[in-house]
């Protein structure tokens, strides 16, 4: 519905937005006009523009804001991430590099360049080291089918949110109705999954099916093409 804009409170039969563009501020929650640089940079409170269209903003898009934000950054690949973070965090590192320069962009860029050089040789090393080191962490049997297939980072972090799942559990806590947000988020074993398997008294386990894509340590890999790395079996000597 169109926000009123009669000027005695009432709807009016054309609603008029106001005369120049606005630019909405999700931290400050305030509007400027556009009309140049500097009133861009000093926001005014919405009220102050219109009572009308503060009040309409307020009660029919601030509630619907987040949810649009989260269905268009987690549901799509951004440089083959859904992580958000990793590409905020890769855009707030190219700023930084211009922000920092003191000679052409010409410059900045052969510079950046290194950086990505050494960046891709940092994240091959962990990979290698994912594919063939296993933590102490993740030694346990529960991880057997998904230790060197999945990264380590995404493994730890399933760790951390097994303990909750096993407080869940034994503490008979109450659970709220899984929506699936968490794993098309995170790509990941929800809270509620990871009860399940542990209900399951091993039935059910960790698979590297149970892990989006990029979590996988060769995301080539086709999943009928794992195969499991043993480690060799320790020998006691008995006296």
């Amino acid at each position: 519905p169109a926000p009123p804009t009669g000027t005695q409170g009432e709807p009016s039969a054309t609603p008029r937005l106001p005369e120049y563009p606005l630019r909405q501020s999700a931290v400050q929650g305030t509007v400027c006009p556009s009309g140049s640089q500097r009133d861009f940079a000093n926001p005014t409170p919405p009220q102050e523009h219109s009572v009308y269209l503060a009040g309409y903003v307020d009660t029919n898009w601030w509630k619907y804001k987040e949810r649009i934000v989260r269905a268009w950054t987690d549901r799509y690949f951004h440089f083959v991430v859904r992580d958000t973070s990793v590409v905020k965090g890769t855009h707030a590192k190219c700023k930084s590099w211009l922000r920092n320069s003191r000679g052409e962009l010409y410059t900045v860029f052969k510079s950046l360049l290194s950086w990505w050089e050494g960046a891709a040789s940092n994240t091959s090393l962990i990979s290698a080291r994912n594919a063939v080191i296993t933590p102490f962490l993740l030694r346990p049997s529960r991880y057997a089918a998904v230790v060197r297939v999945i990264t380590v980072y995404a493994l730890t972090a399933t760790e951390a949110l097994w303990k909750d799942a096993c407080k869940l559990v034994y503490s008979c806590l109450p659970r709220s109705t899984c929506s699936g947000a968490f794993r098309v988020a995170h790509g990941r074993p929800c809270l509620r999954e990871l009860a399940a398997i542990i209900e399951s008294n091993g039935r059910l386990h960790l698979h590297p099916q149970g892990f989006a894509k990029h979590w996988w340590i060769d995301r080539f890999v086709s999943e009928n093409q794992i195969r499991k790395v043993l480690d060799p079996a320790p020998t006691h000597r008995t006296s």
